[in-house]
């Protein structure tokens, strides 16, 4: 097989060609001195020379094919520097593959589709579009053998697959709003690929959907347009339409297109409902809520649109949320509910039943906690799946509400079942039949039977309180799941006391916040000295050099939750503090809970505390108390308004200065963690996630959870205990030997540095733990970040030193900042 094909360097995968919306004449223009045959054509070749840069698809070639390719390409370039690089990526079943040559052998790699439009190979970053992919590994290898830096030319990858593309007559039509011209475009013999994406990576459903251009969304439909598929964005046609609050195209392409209303952005979690409810599109939150009535998905951030709603200020939509009422269902959940089966007798149940795909049955939990009394059981592929069903009163919405994992807020176990039955959210298929109490198999009903819904366009669901049907009440959060007393065939094996899930975690052994015998005057109560073992075993003495104030309850007001964590919360408050004999003063506080049910996080909360107690610096987070009432443990904090500097660098890129706001916040840092040394602490969970901006002008390390004390005559502390640690910021002797100093904390400062410079780029990508220890121990780090100065990334290098006593300690680190001419402008702020 003889290879005909060119191979073209990768030097920019990029569009050289825009054709835009403002860039070219109208197409009707155009149509007066060229017929739409001649326009297509032309428009065919100049598609063709754009796309020359992409061509390195291969559509079905086989692995053989691919290799014999290959080597040709490798024999004409010559030596073995220019063979290096050369690829080609072809289909491999539903997937793709990649196939490349490096060191005159040939690799092949498969790229895997996540999500539609979403390709990852390996454990790499998951990247829109096969040829952003191919750029990603264009500009570094990356893990691969060799960076690609030419291809066996072909033709370029299904448009469907592509990040961006070439703006097309119909595209440019659609923009235009000219229905006569993209009727007769979609009926010409040479019609644009109807999915291609524009120079935007928008298609025409795209374009149309977001100006609400119906009828053309209509045509669009009719002739095959893809409602799945995401722009640059990664927006779908419905979720753009949300944007610019196009109800009547909302409602045209959930019925007609069949379009996923709760589809998430794979970048943020949000789902049409929140696009429309963050910008106060009330037309449009009200249809999607007729269509489909589940208000309260969460996005990655775990706010529910109407958690936006109110953020934002958009009245309307919050009001709307707060008066929402589901509809009236057709059948209660108590015929589903079975009050004494346990997990052996819901497998047997489903062997009875076939282990029919979907089929489901909702039983008690064995957990101890009031959060979790409900296990959700569902067959699939044979094997019973488990998930245990929580619930909560969320405190802005006032609603009880039941999730899983990290699934919407559902205001019913009714609204649950409906919900997966319509989508997967995270289980490994849709519920389609129920196991009812008297052994029945229960189809769930149909959408338009499940709840008494209006699908007309221009009416909405009324939100008066459905009438109370013939029915058993459906079980509340606030009382216990009544007994049903179901009784079991002979088959089905049925236990008392249940194994616990494999999710589900022992409650916490409690232990009471130290006292002392007497509390003082002023309601604080001495800090007592600790005397404990630590986890590696040596004995750690916590000097009593600070007293910590224990909190009332009813002193703190709580508000919204402003984080979440594995363990805990964190949540916005208000603390009441005397201020004299009568008057009383407020103050804004973040109150750190912990979990029901997390082993461990009580003794670890309780160590932050006496951490904390000991710290007082402009550069830390100050502790003011402690609440431990009625068996719950909450620190009391300062709040620190802007919140998490990895937050901030993600979405206000725009808003940061290098040169003044990366440097002042990279020296406050330094000065911070000095400070910790001379308190002969290390903190072990130095990163951008644990500095906070009580300003633009300030941060505050915060999170000691893992901090740990060195003691007297040690400069080190030694961890033998497991967990989850923090591995792509720890120094190669803590990931190896367990041990953490000053200057492993150093490490993690390096690491903290590229986060920041890299405006909040995840270290290593999504390489596992193990791939980085192997990266370090080859003696390889982190590249230097586009926008960071060299100065700084030599900075980064020193702290990445595989010897710790040759890394700079944070006096030098800090005099980095204070003495170099080039931050001679911030040092003033520094100092004070």
């Amino acid at each position: 097989m003889t290879d005909t094909r060119k191979h073209y360097p990768v030097a920019d995968l990029k569009n050289s060609v825009n054709v835009g919306r403002n860039e070219s004449p109208r197409v009707s223009k155009l149509l007066q001195t060229l017929s739409l045959e001649e326009l297509l054509t032309a428009e065919k070749k100049d598609e063709e020379v754009n796309d020359q840069r992409v061509q390195w698809f291969h559509g079905s070639l086989t692995r053989e094919g691919a290799e014999t390719l290959l080597r040709e390409g490798k024999y004409k370039a010559g030596d073995k520097a220019n063979s290096d690089g050369l690829f080609l990526i072809r289909e491999s079943g539903k997937n793709f593959a990649l196939s490349l040559i490096s060191d005159n052998k040939c690799f092949h790699f498969i790229i895997e589709q996540k999500s539609p439009g979403y390709f990852q190979i390996d454990e790499g970053p998951k990247i829109k579009g096969l040829d952003k992919l191919v750029d990603h590994y264009n500009a570094d290898k990356h893990g691969l053998p060799s960076k690609l830096s030419h291809f066996c030319g072909g033709k370029s990858p299904p448009v469907a697959s592509r990040h961006r593309g070439f703006t097309n007559l119909l595209h440019r039509a659609v923009v235009e709003e000219n229905e006569k011209v993209v009727e007769e475009i979609l009926q010409h013999s040479k019609c644009p690929q109807i999915n291609a994406k524009n120079s935007k990576g928008a298609t025409a459903l795209h374009e149309a959907s977001e100006l609400g251009l119906d009828h053309i969304v209509s045509m669009l439909l009719k002739h095959g347009a893809d409602v799945s598929i995401r722009d640059a964005n990664h927006h779908t046609p419905l979720q753009r339409a949300a944007v610019t609050d196009r109800d009547n195209t909302i409602h045209l392409l959930t019925q007609t297109g069949k379009s996923d209303p709760f589809d998430e952005n794979p970048h943020n979690g949000w789902t049409a409902l929140h696009e429309a409810a963050m910008r106060g599109h009330i037309k449009s939150v009200k249809i999607l809520l007729s269509l489909c009535p589940c208000p309260y998905p969460r996005n990655a951030d775990h706010n529910t649109p109407y958690h936006l709603a109110k953020t934002y200020g958009r009245n309307e939509c919050q009001r709307y949320f707060e008066q929402y009422k589901l509809p009236e269902v057709v059948k209660q959940i108590r015929v589903y509910y079975h009050s004494e089966l346990d997990r052996e007798g819901a497998i047997k149940l489903f062997e009875i039943n076939g282990k029919r795909d979907g089929l489901f049955l909702i039983r008690r939990s064995t957990k101890g906690d009031t959060t979790s009394k409900y296990v959700l059981s569902v067959c699939h592929m044979g094997e019973p799946h488990n998930y245990v069903i929580k619930s909560k009163v969320d405190a802005e919405l006032n609603k009880n509400c039941y999730f899983i994992d990290k699934g919407p807020y559902l205001l019913s176990l009714e609204h649950l079942i409906y919900y997966y039955s319509r989508w997967e959210g995270g289980l490994p298929c849709i519920l389609i039949a129920a196991i009812t109490t008297n052994f029945d198999i229960d189809e769930i009903p149909r959408h338009e039977d499940y709840y008494n819904l209006t699908l007309d366009v221009n009416t909405t669901v009324t939100n008066k309180a459905p009438q109370k049907p013939n029915l058993p009440p459906r079980l509340e959060a606030t009382a216990p799941p009544p007994p049903l007393h179901s009784t079991i065939p002979t088959s089905p094996k049925i236990k008392s006391q249940a194994p616990p899930l494999p999710s589900e975690r022992p409650p916490p052994v409690r232990s009471d916040l130290r006292k002392s015998d007497s509390p003082k005057a002023d309601g604080t109560k001495p800090h007592a000295s600790l005397s404990r073992k630590a986890s590696g075993g040596t004995e750690l003495e916590a000097q009593p050099t600070s007293e910590i104030k224990e909190i009332k309850e009813k002193n703190i007001k709580k508000g919204n939750i402003i984080g979440e964590g594995e363990y805990g919360s964190v949540i916005k408050g208000v603390l009441t503090e005397s201020d004299g004999i009568l008057s009383k003063k407020k103050r804004d506080v973040a109150i750190k809970t912990f979990h029901e049910g997390c082993v461990g996080s009580e003794p670890d909360f309780l160590r932050e505390a006496e951490v904390m107690g000991s710290l007082d610096h402009k550069c830390i987070t100050k502790l003011l108390g402690v609440c431990n009432e009625k068996g719950k443990l909450m620190l009391i904090e300062e709040y620190v308004p802007m919140g998490s500097m990895l937050d901030y660098l993600i979405d206000h890129r725009t808003e940061i200065v290098i040169r003044t706001d990366l440097y002042l916040w990279a020296g406050q840092i330094a000065q911070g963690m000095e400070y910790l040394e001379s308190k002969k602490l290390v903190h072990r969970d130095l990163a951008a996630r644990n500095i906070l901006l009580k300003s633009k002008t300030q941060i505050k390390i915060s999170d000691f959870g893992l901090s740990r004390m060195t003691g007297e005559n040690s400069d080190y502390y030694q961890a033998s205990a497991g967990g989850r640690w923090p591995i792509k910021w720890y120094a190669p002797e803590s990931v190896n030997y367990g041990k953490f100093t000053h200057a492993s904390d150093v490490w993690s400062y390096g690491v903290t540095l590229w986060e920041m410079f890299s405006f909040g780029e995840p270290p290593y990508g999504e390489k596992k733990g193990i791939e980085v220890i192997q990266e370090l121990e080859k003696g390889r780090r982190l590249a230097c970040p586009d926008s960071c100065p060299q100065p700084v990334y030599n900075l980064m290098q020193k702290c990445w030193l595989y010897t710790p006593n040759k890394r700079p300690t944070f006096n030098d680190l800090y005099h980095e900042f204070i003495d170099d001419p080039e931050y001679a402008d911030i040092s003033h702020i520094l100092k004070k």
